[in-house]
């Protein structure tokens, strides 16, 4: 005797007009739905992306702060920064508009600091040769922050794969990048115009500041001071107070991201 219930079953499913599912106006309505809230969603997620990175950015120069005076504490000084010292990479330039600018100043900067706080270099900024790298003094942990070099990831990658090792060999073109991959910016000591002809030429001096300046441009990417952007006489590296004007006329600086050091007593 057939069962009453599969008969009903079977007998729905023959004689039933239509197939369960959606239609294509219902389908639209969705998609049209789904595109009104990604419309609203999607400007949301790149502004929490780019709080995020400032967030970070602050961190960073935050804790690169405070490596510094421990630095200065265990050195007596903070690390100098000398664009000249020929113990530093030899960077390229990058151009922009119709002529180049200094950026190899810039990344530098950056690998200066890198390179005394994982204790490659000494305060003087030179190699410091003949001590195995467990037996470096190091300020900043690698994994605590991001790396770029010259030639991109690629390098960053072959360098922490050789950082793995027991005693690693110096990097080379590889420097501390802020969340938009430009180099942290880094001044120690702090100067202002030089001495010579004019004020204009000559050896510089330093000035009545004694401390330091890590720094990152911020969202745009850029240096934004009331003085221009480049290295040289009246750039940010010669300012007394290195481009960060804070008045509130200068709104153009507030993206800059900065630490200040203490200066020592």
């Amino acid at each position: 005797m057939p069962n009453p219930t599969e008969s009903r079953l079977s007998g729905r499913s023959r004689h039933c007009p239509f197939a369960p599912g959606f239609t294509i106006l219902e389908l639209l309505a969705v998609m049209a739905v789904i595109s009104i809230l990604a419309s609203f969603t999607y400007p949301m997620m790149g502004w929490v992306q780019k709080k995020q990175r400032i967030i970070r950015a602050k961190s960073d120069v935050e804790a690169l702060g405070m490596a510094l005076d421990r630095y200065r504490v265990a050195n007596g000084t903070y690390p100098v920064f000398d664009p000249a010292n020929g113990d530093l990479s030899s960077f390229d330039n990058i151009r922009r508009g119709k002529k180049d600018i200094t950026y190899e100043v810039e990344k530098k900067s950056s690998e200066a600091l890198f390179l005394a706080l994982t204790g490659w270099n000494n305060w003087k900024g030179e190699k410091i040769d003949g001590v195995d790298y467990e037996q470096r003094e190091r300020f900043i942990e690698l994994e605590d922050f991001d790396l770029w070099a010259e030639n991109g990831r690629k390098d960053v990658i072959a360098f922490e794969a050789e950082a793995g090792k027991n005693d690693p060999s110096r990097p080379q073109y590889v420097f501390l990048s802020d969340p938009w991959r430009q180099p942290y910016l880094y001044k120690y000591p702090v100067l202002t115009k030089t001495e010579g002809d004019n004020g204009n030429s000559g050896v510089p001096k330093f000035s009545r500041r004694e401390d330091f300046i890590v720094l990152s441009k911020g969202p745009d990417e850029k240096l934004n001071s009331k003085a221009n952007t480049e290295y040289g006489p009246g750039s940010w590296m010669e300012d007394e107070d290195a481009g960060l004007d804070t008045s509130i006329e200068a709104d153009l600086n507030l993206d800059n991201i900065s630490v200040v050091g203490t200066p020592p007593m």
